[in-house]
Parts: structure tokens; sequence; C-alpha cells
């Protein structure tokens, strides 16, 4: 395993090279998105850092050319989510809350159906965790009414399943999310990785 990420560590160090010597919008941003993925995939929490700090600055670009702008949210969600888990802290939660509003937002704008279905189920998990019950159920009817719209059986059972399974838990829900405040744990009883898993097999 070591001896593949030296392997990639060089790789990367050519293209840094090549990047320098191009001014190719795409190029740079190709090789930016390797660099995340490879800093990703490190054991170290420095590492994952520096990938955290790669992605947001491939979401932050403002130009012309916006490439792997979802495909960097939801690396950069997944980060979140190792932080949260590892420390707790309700400021990354937020941040991952105001990431899937950016990703719902694109994904109605260039009408990503599935992406916009995938997140809104996200969303309302999310919600659920701050107890916002009433905000959790209108994202979730309208996923299910986009689903049903476009003829996605599929997503349609799912987000029927969804809806039933959180008003039966309803009560215990409120309860141990009322009692726990480590946000990582909570997130931990929401299973949004699923979710995340699909929106980057429909991206790249």
């Amino acid at each position: 395993m070591q001896g593949e990420r030296n392997l990639a560590f060089d790789l990367l160090t050519k293209l840094d090279l090549y990047q320098s010597a191009h001014t190719n919008i795409r190029t740079k941003q190709v090789v930016n998105m390797m660099r995340g993925r490879y800093f990703k995939s490190g054991v170290r929490m420095s590492d994952k850092v520096k990938a955290q700090e790669i992605f947001t600055e491939i979401i932050a670009y403002k130009g012309p050319y916006k490439y792997f702008h979802v495909d960097s949210m939801i690396h950069l969600v997944e980060l979140l989510i190792i932080e949260l888990k590892a420390f707790g802290h309700y400021e990354v939660f937020k941040e991952i809350m105001s990431l899937m509003e950016k990703l719902s937002e694109i994904a109605t704008s260039q009408k990503y159906v599935e992406v916009l279905i995938h997140t809104q189920i996200m969303e309302a998990k999310l919600k659920i965790i701050e107890l916002d019950f009433d905000t959790a159920s209108d994202l979730l009817d309208s996923a299910l009414g986009t689903a049903k719209q476009t003829g996605l059986q599929k997503l349609t059972v799912t987000i029927e399943e969804e809806i039933r399974e959180i008003r039966t838990n309803f009560k215990g829900l409120e309860k141990f999310f009322d009692a726990n405040s480590n946000y990582g744990e909570r997130l931990e009883k929401m299973e949004i990785q699923d979710y995340l898993q699909k929106v980057r097999n429909i991206v790249e």
C-alpha cells in the first residue's frame, strides 16, 4: 500500500511540474482533483486537512469553466463527516449542511434530477438531526414528488420507506438527539453515506 502511495506521489509531482508549465484551466483542475484524492486517501489527519483545502479551492473557483465542482463537494462532505465523527463539533455539521444546500442548488439549476432527489433526502436527514422535523418532512415530500413526476419508481419506493421509518421512529429519534449533543454520533444514526455514494456514482 505504501509503495502504491509513493508511486502516486511521484506521478503527482510530475503532474504538478506539467501543470506549472501550462495555463489550461481544465488541466489545472484535473491535477488538483488528483491531488485532493491522493491526500484524502492518506491515513493521517494532516493529509485529510490538506485534501479539504484542495477541494475547497476547487469549489471556490469562480472562473468560466467549473470542472469537478459536484465531485469536489462530495469528497469534501465525506472528509467533513470523518472530522465530525472524530470531534463531534456543531460547526463542522453546519459546514456539511451548507455544502448540501449548494449541491441542491446546482442540481436544481443543471436539472440533475436524481442528484437533487438524493441530496434532498440527505438534507432531510440532517434537518432531523437538528430536530427540525417540519423542514425534513417538506424536503422528503419534495423529493417524493419529483421522483413520482419523473417516473423514478425505485427512488419513489426508497423515499416512501424513509418516510415510514422516520415516522415510525420519530419519538425515539427525538429522544436520542435531545439527549446526545455529539453531532458525530447523531450523524451516524442517520446514515447518509449511502446517498453520498449514489450521488458520486451519478456524477463520476
